[in-house]
């Protein structure tokens, strides 16, 4: 996926995230944070692409996070929920096409990709399709990866508000 997608997903995603917590995030330093999220691509200058594209990059992530809420500075640790959003958006977008990303690497180094199959309406009926013909399909590998990242903003504003 290229750069400029990862970084209009990530500020999408954060930007809802940020106003459905009603968090004191300016769009400013959401961008900033959008930016930040393209950094995880140093994999693959380095030539490893397990090494951030994987889930094991939310331990730092989820570690900040607790120390910021442990010592009450709020605004960074707002800062770390929405820029996990973003980096979870950037592993979802590698996902949708190509060869996926290695989601358990250093202990595993097997692909994962959002399924190449799409759900499509024709005259004769409904059908699974493969390839070329998913544009005009009702389900695609796009639109699952984009329900699956708006899922968790959703859930996680849900939890925010009502837990």
């Amino acid at each position: 996926m290229d750069s400029l997608f990862h970084f209009v997903f990530a500020f999408v995603g954060g930007y809802i995230l940020a106003r459905g917590l009603e968090l004191e995030i300016s769009i400013f330093r959401i961008s900033i944070l959008a930016f930040l999220s393209l950094f995880i691509d140093i994999s693959h200058i380095i030539g490893v692409l397990g090494l951030s594209h994987n889930v094991f990059v939310f331990i730092p992530l989820i570690l900040i996070y607790l120390v910021f809420h442990k010592i009450e500075f709020e605004s960074w640790k707002n800062y770390v929920l929405v820029f996990s959003v973003m980096v979870a958006g950037h592993l979802i977008a590698d996902m949708i096409f190509g060869i996926g990303i290695p989601l358990l690497f250093p202990f595993s180094e097997k692909f994962y990709l959002i399924p190449q199959y799409g759900i499509c309406l024709h005259r004769y009926g409904i059908y699974i399709a493969h390839g070329s013909v998913l544009v005009e399909c009702l389900v695609t590998p796009f639109g699952t990866a984009l329900a699956l990242y708006f899922g968790i903003i959703g859930l996680l504003i849900f939890l925010g508000r009502y837990l």
